[in-house]
């Protein structure tokens, strides 16, 4: 690598929302080496418990022949839609019924001729306890386009990240890597949209 390689790495944020917030974000690792760029991008958002889709820490066995080896894994998923409507996915089935925010921390659901679930949220360990079974918060991946430039001024798009983490927690950062050319000087934008 060429010893007088700078290089300014700039964010564009735009529309990535949990609740209305500010939206900021920072590069908090960059490492360049043999032709790629590694870097962790933490994005900084307000945090509404009440407007995440959850997914459980614990997996169960998936719907697979008893032949396959290693069968795949699966995860039940809880979703506070719109009109007080919840959706609960376990294993191969969906249950529905109604949700309503009691306090802060509570929500009451009511499966559609069903018993009344109370779900308890704990803003420590970002946790959401329903059923007996842990839930975290669900945060999809925004989509993510870098350019780049030798003057600031013009700006060419590099054919997308390479790879982008698949899944993070709030507050964590996500890992971007692209491959990189050595030059004496370059600057890139990394531009981060909602999906």
């Amino acid at each position: 690598m060429n010893p007088a390689l700078c290089v300014l790495i700039l964010l564009m944020v735009a529309d990535l929302r949990a609740g209305d917030s500010d939206l900021s974000a920072r590069v908090v690792r960059t490492t360049i080496r043999e032709g790629k760029v590694d870097m962790s991008v933490r994005l900084f958002r307000e945090f509404d418990w009440r407007r995440a889709n959850y997914i459980s820490k614990k997996t169960f066995p998936g719907d697979a022949p008893p032949w396959l080896p290693n069968p795949p894994r699966t995860r039940h998923q809880l979703v506070f839609g719109v009109g007080g409507i919840f959706e609960w996915f376990q294993f191969d089935f969906i249950e529905i019924g109604n949700y309503k925010f009691v306090d802060d921390f509570t929500v009451t659901a009511q499966r559609f001729g069903g018993n009344v679930i109370v779900g308890v949220f704990d803003p420590v360990k970002n946790v959401l306890l329903f059923d007996g079974l842990e839930y975290v918060p669900e945060l999809p991946i925004p989509e993510i386009k870098i350019k780049a430039s030798n003057d600031l001024v013009n700006w060419i798009d590099i054919s997308g990240p390479k790879e982008v983490s698949r899944e993070f927690n709030w507050g964590d950062s996500m890992s971007v890597s692209f491959d990189h050319k050595d030059r004496d000087s370059e600057y890139f934008l990394i531009e981060i949209n909602n999906k």
